[in-house]
């Protein structure tokens, strides 16, 4: 049976779940499942949707927002999509993975202050493995969840 089970559940979260299927580990973060519903047919893999935007991808010349953010890199449409670099007037810098207009996979941001985040990224937010390099040399490197160290 595909979705979250309690039974099948690895963790004792359902925000960190993974249910199996047919003895396969599927990823159920925060009690989504890794498909979603279409009118025509009812389930659509997401990794279907995923590719359709893949193929949309373009990259485009720099463009600059309305409150001076710039940002190179590839779009589907009016989002930012694929890999792209960001940047602020304050100086501050992501460059990395984009999805749905969101910094999400991996990525690397240039504090203005001098600190360093490089890892991975989920929703514009550090979220699972990471290091922070002050410019002082303090660091970590471990876990992240939504912007802090877990």
């Amino acid at each position: 049976v595909w979705g979250w089970d309690p039974a099948s559940c690895v963790s004792t979260t359902r925000e960190v779940c993974g249910c199996v299927e047919g003895g396969t580990e599927l990823d159920v973060s925060a009690g989504k499942a890794p498909w979603t519903q279409s009118a025509e047919d009812g389930v659509l893999p997401q990794l279907e949707v995923k590719a359709a935007k893949a193929a949309q991808k373009e990259k485009r010349p720099e463009f600059t927002f309305s409150n001076g953010e710039r940002y190179t890199g590839e779009w589907v449409g009016s989002e930012r999509h694929g890999r792209g670099v960001h940047m602020w007037p304050n100086g501050a810098r992501y460059e990395g993975q984009f999805e749905d207009n969101q910094a999400t996979g991996n990525g690397r941001f240039e504090f203005p202050s001098g600190g360093v985040y490089e890892g991975q990224w989920r929703s514009d937010r550090a979220h699972g493995h990471g290091s922070y390099k002050h410019k002082d040399h303090a660091s970590y490197e471990g876990q992240w969840r939504n912007d802090r160290q877990h």
